[in-house]
């Protein structure tokens, strides 16, 4: 008797899931070797791409690490080196000169001489929508400050002061805010204010005048704590020249300043304004006052106005007038610093 299975009477489900069995390895052999085929492939096209392909994202971050500028908030000597000397002057917003008309065979071809720094970089100075002191951009710390020697402590019982602070950064600021703690004799807290200043964006090296008080005896006031608030903005685009038809006139009853500022660009400047401090000669610049002119068009001149849209090409009339006796003396016998700006 043959005891072999008899495969012709296997069920119908054995013989199912042989058959799929066998189909699932076909398959996956077939799968493998399409993988093997692609990966292939692809080694054999990256060791034949040419070299500018494969370093594709290179441009980007050679691009990146170029732009990364210095910091708005590096020191910069201007001592240090000529090139350190070059960046400061080219962060001057300094009025070219207008060269005069000579003929070709007059003409000079020798090269231009080196720029010379003045012995006192905050001496008196004339740039666009400035005429005056401080406006130093060679020796810039990293900071908006006061200047000390600026200051000027008021004759009054309560405390007040003027003076002037100064961008100290290699970038245009905005001050939002003047702030003083003023410290009695111990070190204790007698009072805290706060002050806006009337020139509130401020160029690389730009002064700005200011007035500050408190309701605290002047004469308890020992040391005064500064901070200035502030945020980078953008820079200025402002072409605005100042000229002066006299610095100012005291005849006993009044005092007068007058003077013409003019839109060197060709298009509309809008808000201009202009902005007065008084300077003491014998305390080495000290703050005196300050207050904003008026502004006039030639074609109206009586007509005061605190702001003005200024044309391209033209020039508009600034004044200040006082009859108080007791400015009188005090401005007449101080030197001016002026702003041009814009609100």
């Amino acid at each position: 008797m043959d005891l072999k299975p008899d495969h012709s009477i296997m069920p119908r489900r054995e013989l199912s899931r042989l058959f799929h069995r066998r189909l699932f390895v076909v398959a996956g052999s077939i799968l493998l070797l399409l993988v093997t085929a692609v990966s292939l492939s692809a080694r054999k096209e990256h060791a034949t791409q040419p070299a500018s392909q494969e370093a594709a994202t290179q441009p980007y971050q050679q691009e990146r690490s170029a732009q990364s500028a210095p910091s708005c908030l590096t020191p910069l000597r201007a001592s240090d080196s000529t090139s350190s000397f070059a960046e400061a002057r080219a962060l001057l917003p300094a009025i070219p000169e207008e060269p005069l008309p000579l003929p070709p065979e007059m003409r000079s071809t020798a090269p231009p001489l080196p720029p010379v720094s003045p012995p006192d970089p905050d001496s008196e100075t004339t740039v666009y929508g400035y005429v005056g002191p401080y406006y130093n951009t060679e020796t810039l710390g990293g900071r908006v400050t006061v200047l000390d020697q600026t200051l000027y402590k008021w004759p009054t019982s309560t405390w007040k002061m003027s003076g002037m602070l100064r961008n100290e950064t290699r970038c245009p600021v905005h001050v939002t805010a003047l702030n003083a703690r003023l410290l009695g004799s111990h070190g204790e807290l007698l009072a805290a204010t706060t002050a806006s200043v009337p020139v509130d964006t401020l160029r690389p090296g730009e002064p700005s005048p200011f007035v500050i008080g408190a309701s605290v005896s002047a004469t308890s006031v020992h040391t005064i704590d500064w901070h200035v608030d502030f945020a980078f903005t953008e820079a200025p685009d402002k072409k605005l020249q100042l000229v002066e038809y006299f610095e100012g006139r005291a005849n006993g009853y009044d005092y007068d300043l007058e003077g013409a500022i003019g839109n060197r660009a060709t298009t509309t400047t809008r808000g201009v304004q202009v902005v007065v401090a008084w300077l003491d000669f014998q305390g080495n610049g000290r703050v005196l006052y300050v207050s904003p002119a008026t502004l006039s068009r030639y074609s109206a001149p009586g007509v005061p106005l605190r702001t003005i849209d200024l044309e391209g090409r033209k020039d508009a009339i600034f004044r200040f007038g006082t009859t108080e006796p007791a400015l009188i003396p005090l401005l007449g016998e101080a030197r001016v610093a002026i702003w041009g700006t814009t609100k």
